[in-house]
């Protein structure tokens, strides 16, 4: 019981240490879109656009709290360092509340990470959607209006009409949440599949060469440009599924590769008794 209960602490202590980590990145990645849109905002207003609360999480033109230039310098950096400390933080409480086997402490470390990209990723887009509306003082959609940015860009095109059907609140939101979750459960499923097999370090410097390779472009499909929902991928829906599928594969993959190797790690000391 004594051990029982020492487990749910450290358990509960955790969770308050994601939730912290998620706090400070989602503050840290709020600076960007509020000096941006404070500096600009009159630039807006004398085009006839209405600035919407949408534009706060990534805008048709690519500004935004979760746009591409927000994920390549501040959230996947701080991300992957959260990821990496609470999985050594995890790992940590084998020896405490006995977890068993490998597949069990597994699993266990795949929840905390599926849990930090939930609270992340609803901070992001939900904290953001939230914040906006007491920065322009409304929660009212401007995107499928005539007043709003998408309009001033395709609104005299044939694209309008379809693509104002998708721009309702709650299709936008669930879009942005369900891309955003599906992108930081992919990494941090990539980062404890490598945590398996390699130190920090290599995990570090692999996300550093990902992040170089995404930022330059040169691999046609990697993960920020996948995560980051911008004017285009609105115009093509199918592009938002594709990615969609693209990280589900993704995770499943990893989670599937991370299982399998604890697995034989678990038979390799069942064999030698160590």
């Amino acid at each position: 019981m004594k051990t029982f209960r020492r487990g749910v602490k450290i358990v509960n202590c955790h969770k308050l240490k994601i939730l912290l980590f998620c706090n400070v990145i989602f503050l840290l990645a709020l600076l960007r879109p509020m000096l941006f849109f404070q500096d600009n905002l009159s630039l807006f207003q004398s085009g006839g656009a209405q600035l919407s609360n949408f534009d706060f999480i990534c805008s048709f033109q690519g500004d935004g709290i979760v746009d591409f230039n927000n994920y390549i310098f501040v959230i996947i950096p701080l991300y992957s360092v959260m990821i990496t400390f609470i999985l050594d933080e995890v790992s940590g409480m084998i020896s405490t509340i006995r977890l068993g086997s490998r597949i069990r402490l597994w699993n266990t470390k795949v929840l905390y990470v599926a849990t930090s990209a939930f609270i992340l990723s609803t901070l992001l887009i939900i904290g953001t959607y939230f914040i906006s509306g007491l920065f322009i003082g409304t929660y009212s959609n401007a995107w499928n209006t005539e007043l709003g940015l998408p309009y001033k860009i395709f609104g005299t095109t044939s694209k309008w009409l379809g693509l104002s059907t998708l721009l309702t609140t709650p299709k936008v939101l669930l879009v942005f949440w369900n891309t955003t979750f599906l992108g930081f459960l992919f990494i941090g499923l990539f980062i404890c599949m490598m945590k398996v097999i390699v130190s920090n370090l290599y995990i570090y410097l692999s996300i550093i060469i990902i992040l170089f390779m995404d930022f330059f472009n040169m691999l046609g499909v990697t993960v920020i440009r996948q995560i980051s929902v911008t004017g285009n991928q609105w115009l093509n829906i199918g592009s938002i599924f594709f990615n969609a599928l693209y990280f589900i594969f993704g995770i499943v993959f990893f989670y599937l590769l991370g299982k399998y190797i604890n697995l034989e790690k678990d038979q390799y000391l069942g064999r030698t008794g160590v």
